[in-house]
């Protein structure tokens, strides 16, 4: 919230528009489960840029008019400047100590077997870690996550050094050994709970008019229930509420299609979109200092969702052993696509830190690790159906129903098929139109909101559906 406090003094001094925000409400924002915090970005010029453009920091950045002429960031990219979280240590920033921990978890490969335990012996005694944090020491320091599962079932294991080397070649150790963990009974997958089903239906009058018969907009956005793994939507009733009368059209637009005679051009297909990492360049990554003395706790992380992060971090402490007063959150330039958007990484950073013994701690992703445990995007499973006139061309009905996989830990999927779904038919005009989803869970690694929110997949299929109708009437795809 406190980074916003310049902005509204810019505002004011070149008499823009009034921000209908107080500082006081600003400052009320800055509290959570009794816990002060702030925001802060971090960097040098290429900061205060983000912040105040007037600040003019780097030379020739906007000409006489005040008009930008490249990215605030641009220089301090290309020449190497600090300003992504990912490229500071403690000893860069003001008041930390200038020595600093390293971190890293052991992750569970096998989704369907019970865990056992944690088995170090490979490390011998040279490179055991100076701190070992389990579950057990979370329960019994009470830090609780802000939102059930963000552990996972089980929060395995994170291993503390206060040398680089050690850490280095323990980690080196333990990677491809697959007796560290040790797993027992196999009893199968358990995922959550799956995630959420919705159906836009839109039907419109012979004679177009603003409302039509029935659209989402003016009478309801259907939402379906899981039973076991099928989705049960309502019961459709032309008489009933909304979503019944909804599901009555449903009914008519699959007659219409099975009913479709030799002037129409019906296409069905099926199209998969399969789980994609965005590999973005930088892998998450978070840094971690918790001050005893002044009973603060100071945070550089890469993230998307700073506000989500300051106040998830206050939720998480409110009732801990640990003594906190005040959250420090800084962030710097990140690229996540979304990967970084509601993440959980940096929970996993305030352990670290939590159980420094006085340092800050550094937890960060190589490329493996980020490909292993990175937010992924969303797979679609897309059946699509498409009826065209074949004298004019024009599109009567479209129908599609998705499956996305939203993997094994609760995040936005339910939104991602919203958004997904009921964007699918992207610039085409289509009378008749019946489009669900369903967003499931699986063992597959976590999935957010990355790129487009689940509109680039379906919107794909679309587009392939379409230029198949347009070769078929031999008709101009564009």
């Amino acid at each position: 919230m406190y980074v916003l406090l310049p902005l509204l003094d810019r505002l004011e001094r070149e008499g823009g528009m009034r921000s209908t925000v107080t500082r006081r409400e600003l400052l009320h924002g800055g509290i959570a489960a009794g816990i002060a915090f702030r925001l802060n970005l971090i960097g040098s010029d290429a900061a205060a840029l983000q912040l105040d453009p007037a600040a003019d920091a780097v030379p020739g950045a906007f000409d006489a008019d005040g008009r930008l002429c490249f990215r605030s960031d641009a220089l301090a990219k290309v020449t190497g400047e600090k300003i992504f979280s990912r490229d500071f240590r403690a000893r860069d920033l003001p008041g930390w100590p200038s020595e600093q921990s390293h971190a890293f978890l052991i992750h569970a490969t096998q989704a369907d077997r019970t865990f056992e335990g944690i088995d170090l012996s490979v490390l011998g005694n040279d490179l055991q870690p100076d701190r070992l944090v389990t579950a057990e020491d979370l329960q019994r320091d009470r830090v609780a996550p802000h939102r059930p599962t963000f552990y996972g079932d089980v929060f395995l294991v994170l291993l503390i050094y206060r040398d680089f080397a050690r850490y280095d070649a323990a980690k080196r150790r333990l990677r491809f050994n697959d007796k560290v963990v040790r797993y027992g009974a196999v009893t199968g997958p358990k995922p959550p709970p799956h995630y959420g089903a919705a159906r836009f239906v839109r039907l419109q009058k012979d004679e177009p008019e603003p409302d039509g018969r029935y659209s989402p907009i003016l009478d309801a956005t259907i939402f379906g229930k899981f039973e076991g793994d099928e989705v049960v939507w309502p019961a459709p009733d032309r008489a009933g509420n909304p979503a019944a009368k909804g599901m009555a059209a449903t009914l008519d637009i699959e007659r219409e299609i099975g009913a479709a005679g030799d002037d129409a051009l019906v296409l069905k297909r099926e199209y998969f979109s399969q789980s994609v990492d965005a590999s973005a360049l930088e892998a998450d990554n978070g840094l971690v200092w918790y001050d005893d003395k002044n009973r603060a706790l100071h945070i550089l992380v890469s993230t998307q969702s700073p506000y989500e992060g300051a106040t998830g971090a206050a939720e998480m402490l409110a009732k801990t052993n640990f003594r906190v007063d005040m959250i420090d959150f800084n962030i710097g330039h990140t690229v996540g696509y979304g990967t970084k958007d509601h993440s959980v990484f940096p929970y996993f950073c305030i352990v670290a830190g939590l159980y420094g013994q006085g340092r800050p701690v550094r937890l960060a992703n190589d490329r493996y690790e980020q490909f292993q445990v990175g937010m992924k995007q969303h797979s679609f499973r897309m059946q699509n159906t498409l009826v065209a006139d074949k004298r004019s061309g024009k599109f009567k009905i479209v129908k599609g129903t998705y499956t996305l996989d939203g993997g094994g830990r609760p995040n936005v999927s339910a939104n991602v098929g919203v958004a997904g779904t009921s964007q699918a038919l992207s610039i085409y005009h289509v009378p008749k139109s019946d489009l669900c989803f369903a967003a499931i869970s699986s063992r597959a690694v976590e999935a957010g909101s990355t790129r487009g929110y689940g509109s680039l997949q379906t919107i794909m299929g679309i587009e392939m559906l379409v230029d198949e109708a347009a070769e078929a009437l031999d008709i101009d795809p564009v």
